[in-house]
């Protein structure tokens, strides 16, 4: 879909800008996927390296699993262990990559999302002198650049419309698996710092426990830092639109842009469950939260 009309950069609307804007959030996603990727390599490794130390080094009480122990059979004695140990390892690394993918998609709809509104503020300001040179190059008089106009900002009305209508169709796919994420998010964060708390600083399952934490950050921080740029972009459309030259316009097409105006004040939020947004202040609630739970947990086994 956003590889199609209205969506796609188009010169001929608002400059080659707006083939900047896309190449500039494809870069910067592109950058967040190799560094979640890694963060996320590093946490499977740092488990695999557990296994594997623990088998070659240490006696047999004391080997251990890369992230859990089966419990489904024994496994205990070799080569079961062994096996064992792998098929965490391969079916962990194909779930993680799996969720990884899921996750980054996601975020990168939001922030292609919000550099639509970037690219439809910046079609509004130049509507007025794209409407000159097309009327110019067709040899027409100051009526019909009015006429070119209010096709021009129909056009661009039509835009914002089905901006909208794709963040609400995004929202109504995601936003129960989005509340997941962030329920299960204070629990994880909570539990992974209570984790990271009891293991010497510096071993392997201290990192292990330490990059996993940095996983569910990143994870939620994707989603709300560009659910917070998609609704700050959003209510940018209402001062662009105010920018256009509007003398000569037809009636209708005047009325229509103080309907846009009306409904660019109108928040856009992308939520968790209908009623959370997803914006950096939901993120820092959220590791606050996972904090607080994490000093409950350290005073509950400081009194026992």
């Amino acid at each position: 879909m956003l590889h199609n009309k209205p969506f796609a950069p188009d010169p001929r609307r608002g400059g080659f800008i707006e083939e900047k804007y896309v190449r500039n959030i494809i870069k910067v996603t592109e950058t967040q996927l190799v560094l979640y990727f890694l963060v996320v390599s590093v946490a499977i490794v740092s488990g695999a390296i557990t296994f594997t130390k623990s088998r070659l080094f240490s006696d047999k009480p004391n080997w251990k699993y890369p992230y859990t122990a089966i419990t489904i059979f024994n496994t205990e004695d070799s080569p079961l262990f062994e096996m064992a140990g792998i098929y965490e390892i391969v079916c962990v690394s194909l779930y993680a990559t799996i969720i990884a993918t899921t996750y980054v998609l996601l975020s990168t709809i939001l922030a292609h999302l919000s550099i639509q509104f970037k690219i439809l503020c910046n079609a509004f300001k130049t509507a007025r002198i794209r409407a000159k040179r097309l009327n110019s190059q067709n040899g027409g008089n100051e009526e019909e650049e009015g006429q070119v106009l209010s096709r021009i900002l129909g056009e661009y009305i039509d835009h914002h419309l089905r901006i909208f209508n794709l963040a609400s169709d995004m929202e109504e796919l995601c936003n129960l698996m989005f509340l997941v994420v962030m329920l299960a998010s204070v629990l994880l964060l909570c539990f992974l710092l209570y984790q990271v708390s009891l293991v010497p600083i510096g071993s392997v399952p201290f990192f292990l426990y330490f990059f996993y934490y940095w996983i569910v950050v990143c994870q939620i921080g994707m989603y709300c830092y560009w659910g917070d740029e998609a609704t700050l972009q959003a209510a940018n459309v209402a001062e662009a639109v105010a920018e256009v030259d509007w003398p000569g316009a037809p009636l209708h097409v005047s009325k229509a842009l103080v309907v846009v105006i009306a409904r660019s004040q109108k928040p856009l939020y992308v939520t968790a469950g209908k009623f959370v947004p997803l914006s950096m202040n939901t993120f820092m609630s959220i590791i606050k939260g996972s904090f607080s739970y994490f000093m409950v947990l350290k005073q509950t086994q400081t009194d026992v």
